[in-house]
């Protein structure tokens, strides 16, 4: 048996708002609509035999949400099977033998194929069952005619990362000090001369008061 919750929320969205406790208006048989998907009294008792194996009446359907959604699924998901959605919509409205007779309207002036197109919008949109769904191709690269490139092997690759021969570095040469002037016996005479002189002019007292040499104008 198809069905989809949501066909209840698009006949429930024209008929009755969503309403459970709605009462429709009296027919000319005396009949009238009960309920969120306004089933006529007429059909109440032998739907709810049929489909929970308990006939109901009126009042016990009206008083029951359960009982409704339960009944509008088993008899709408029949006559989707039957009829597909929007015959199916055409069926709940003026019953199974108004499904294609698009111009056949109710006493206030609804017509059967107005009444399917309502039903279809309310709808909306249907996405594919899943199990169904076409699988798209898988991308496929364009095809080349030019020859592959070989990589360059690890030792290619390695030998590219050398430096080459003028870039190579030559080996390091050991540090060498700079070697101090080799003097000979007269200039180190002369060096430890003005040595002596310095530390004998260091020991001679300076006059008290002494602040240096100072020259004349």
């Amino acid at each position: 048996m198809a069905y989809d919750p949501s066909y209840a929320d698009a006949i429930a969205s024209i008929e009755s708002g969503g309403k459970y406790g709605l009462l429709g208006p009296v027919t000319k048989s005396g009949d009238r609509a009960y309920g969120k998907y306004q089933v006529m009294g007429d059909n109440i008792g032998p739907w709810s035999k049929e489909v929970l194996g308990v006939e109901l009446t009126p009042q016990q359907f009206l008083a029951n949400p359960q009982y409704q959604d339960a009944v509008f699924q088993g008899k709408f998901g029949q006559y989707v099977d039957k009829y597909g959605q929007e015959g199916a919509a055409q069926a709940w409205f003026g019953g199974p033998g108004a499904v294609g007779k698009l111009e056949r309207k109710d006493q206030l002036g609804t017509s059967v194929g107005d009444y399917g197109k309502r039903f279809m919008s309310a709808l909306g949109p249907q996405a594919p069952a899943l199990g169904n769904a076409p699988q798209a191709a898988p991308a496929q690269a364009p095809l080349s005619l030019a020859p592959p490139q070989q990589q360059p092997s690890v030792l290619a690759q390695l030998a590219s990362l050398a430096p080459t021969q003028q870039q190579q570095a030559q080996p390091a040469q050991p540090y060498q000090a700079p070697q101090a002037p080799v003097l000979n016996a007269p200039q180190m005479q002369q060096i430890a001369h003005r040595i002596n002189l310095a530390q004998a002019f260091s020991k001679i007292p300076l006059p008290q008061g002494y602040r240096g040499f100072t020259y004349g104008s």
